[in-house]
């Protein structure tokens, strides 16, 4: 048999590649190196945010829970939230029919700590004040007031 009836019964030759089986390109060790580097980074990121995550909610300061333990315990208008690193206050306006006293709110404020200044802005707060804000010794109290609904706000902690 002739050399071009051998060619036409096999056909070409497969490509260098194909004809490599089980050898990767050359570039191949570095996409993988840059996949797995890429990974790496996602989970370890994801992980510290975690670890520090925890280490925040642990260091709760313990302010607003002797707070509202001394001044009559959670009730509708006064409560924990977020691992009781929130305080939020509702207190009665002249249509609600629950939430907490104006006894409540001032058992609050003194427990506290609430400076002067804080106290006069919040006393001094009209409906047409929108949400009024204040900070004090690492507590954040944002409210705002309407006679109908009362005080409505959130204490919260804040970096010092």
């Amino acid at each position: 048999m002739s050399d071009a009836s051998e060619e036409q019964m096999t056909g070409p030759p497969p490509p260098a590649a194909a004809r490599q089986t089980g050898v990767l390109p050359k570039w191949a060790p570095w996409v993988i190196a840059g996949a797995a580097g890429i990974v790496i980074g996602i989970f370890g990121t994801l992980g510290i945010g975690a670890v520090i995550s925890s280490i925040n909610s642990a260091a709760q300061d313990p302010r607003f829970a002797e707070a509202v333990r001394s001044c009559g315990g959670e009730n509708v208008g006064m409560y924990l939230d977020d691992n009781e690193n929130t305080l939020v206050l509702d207190v009665k306006g002249d249509e609600d029919s629950a939430g907490a006293s104006y006894l409540d709110y001032a058992c609050l404020i003194e427990e506290l700590d609430t400076p002067g200044r804080v106290v006069s802005h919040i006393e001094q707060t009209t409906s047409m004040d929108g949400r009024q804000s204040e900070e004090w010794d690492g507590i954040e109290f944002s409210w705002s007031y309407h006679p109908d609904r009362g005080i409505d706000g959130v204490f919260r902690y804040v970096e010092p």
